[in-house]
């Protein structure tokens, strides 16, 4: 039962990074362009952020960002 807790709360804690980097991507294209980004432009863009969100996790999960805190 404790470890389904840890699971849960790793993939909570994996999930609201995902929204952030999301969100702060959103944010970023807004900023460049002035206005709200279409889905369009959003998923031209997707592609190249991906990877970054990928390498963001892997650093993180490497840093022990995620591992359950004593």
């Amino acid at each position: 039962m404790n470890s389904a807790i840890s699971n849960r709360n790793m993939a909570l804690l994996v999930l609201g990074d995902l929204i952030a980097y999301v969100f702060s991507l959103v944010i970023t294209l807004t900023v460049r362009y002035g206005t709200i980004p279409s889905g369009s432009l959003l998923a031209k863009h997707m592609p190249a952020f991906s990877i970054l969100i990928v390498i963001f996790l892997i650093v993180n999960l490497g840093a022990g960002l995620y591992d359950k805190q004593s």
